[in-house]
């Protein structure tokens, strides 16, 4: 199981509501286990209009029962493949299925379609209903049901507070996030499994590099390595010389003989993230290359020094910014994220000024937990010269953390 019950319904009580339901397509995979059309990024429910989309909809309460409503037709397909692991399930909408007459299906997958679809009691016009008539099955009539407003449509929004007038609808997507810090054993696995391609794809990049390679040669070769594992690109950098000093798009750029050449690449396998860095140089880098390396080596070290149970992210931010200052002279302000069913989740370490983004900034500060999985990092892009990076993903434990793969760290030596 991927959501985190036990933690789940600790918050839920600790937070006083008779209910959790998420609306957003990573937490309703999260809460349900459910994987198709919803996989992150996918563009059926992240839409622009005012019906954002296919809604779907995830439902906890207290006493650990998990519900999925979903559409019937996008989603029919995936019901019928993989089945379903909740307590209950709701679909809406038309099919556009047609039926021969008198057809009575043999296979298992065509049954669990037509269980999913003619059930009369879990059949209903559109997501809200569903959600509406779910709540009071389970009793929630009254009392307070935290919900991410995020992906809810407006009308339904309003159909709820409607139908459901004794009911405090209040926003639950921090207290989903908070949920997701510690990660489940299943999550931890398919972790290992996302950060592993994620390192074979730049392997054999690294090994590609050389003069006369172009950017988007690097690019093809990430993307061929993760199509091979069933992975996707979630985003992508590899550029040379002074061009890493402006973190650029990959281009036609070819790498030239003794430049500096930086990579910061995601991919995501099974809807959940790998992310890494690394830089080094197109032969034997320069003096001033090893030295500026040795210098961001020494803000790295200091984060994962710190990174385990009990000490906080903005210990880590304050460690390697007064580093960052004394060896570089700024402090860029981006230093860890946790990463899982989204690339980068709380909690951060993380100040970006002028961004405006609260997600980025330390936020509530938790003290780290025996589970979280972070990933630690510094950039540093230099104008003129290029770009120095360092990423790894560490799994905190009791004692204090591990690399979650074993990694090729050090300043890379490219075309040897």
């Amino acid at each position: 199981m991927l959501l985190n019950k036990d933690r789940a319904l600790a918050l839920i009580k600790g937070s006083k509501i008779d209910a959790l339901v998420a609306t957003q397509p990573e937490n309703v995979t999260y809460m349900t286990d459910f994987e198709a059309w919803q996989t992150p990024g996918a563009y059926p429910y992240r839409g622009i209009t005012l019906n954002k989309g296919f809604q779907q909809h995830a439902v906890l309460t207290p006493d650990g029962a998990r519900s999925l409503i979903t559409h019937c037709w996008s989603e029919a397909g995936a019901l019928a493949t993989y089945g379903w692991q909740v307590d209950d399930l709701y679909v809406y909408g038309t099919s556009s299925t047609v039926r021969q007459k008198g057809y009575k299906p043999d296979r298992e997958d065509e049954k669990r379609w037509l269980d999913a679809y003619d059930s009369e009691s879990n059949h209903t016009v559109d997501a809200v209903t569903a959600l509406i008539k779910l709540l009071r099955k389970q009793g929630v009539t009254k009392g307070r049901v935290g919900i991410e407003f995020a992906n809810l449509a407006p009308s339904a929004e309003q159909q709820l507070r409607r139908e459901m007038d004794k009911i405090e609808f209040v926003d639950c997507g921090e207290l989903l996030a908070r949920i997701r810090w510690v990660k489940t054993p299943d999550e931890i696995a398919r972790l290992r499994t996302a950060a592993a391609v994620n390192e074979k794809a730049v392997e054999a990049m690294m090994k590609a590099i050389r003069p006369g390679v172009t950017e988007l040669e690097t690019k093809r070769i990430y993307k061929t390595v993760l199509a091979q594992e069933d992975g996707d690109v979630d985003f992508f950098t590899c550029a040379g010389g002074v061009r890493g000093g402006f973190w650029p798009a990959p281009g036609a750029y070819a790498f030239k003989a003794g430049e500096p050449v930086v990579i910061d690449v995601g991919c995501r396998v099974n809807c959940y993230h790998g992310d890494t860095g690394l830089c080094g140089a197109v032969g034997e880098p320069s003096k001033k290359h090893k030295d500026w390396w040795k210098a961001l080596m020494e803000v790295w070290q200091s984060g994962v020094e710190l990174l385990r149970p009990g000490n906080r992210p903005s210990q880590i931010y304050d460690a390697m910014a007064a580093v960052e200052m004394k060896n570089f002279g700024v402090v860029k302000g981006y230093f860890s994220h946790g990463i899982g069913i989204q690339c980068r989740e709380a909690p951060f370490a993380n100040r970006m000024p002028g961004t405006g983004q609260s997600l980025m900034d330390i936020g509530e500060d938790p003290p780290y937990e025996p589970g979280m999985v972070i990933c630690l990092e510094d950039s540093m892009p230099i104008q003129g010269f290029g770009a120095l990076h360092r990423e790894d993903t560490f799994l905190v434990t009791e004692r204090g953390c591990e690399p979650l793969v074993h990694t090729m760290r050090d300043l890379y030596v490219f075309g040897t």
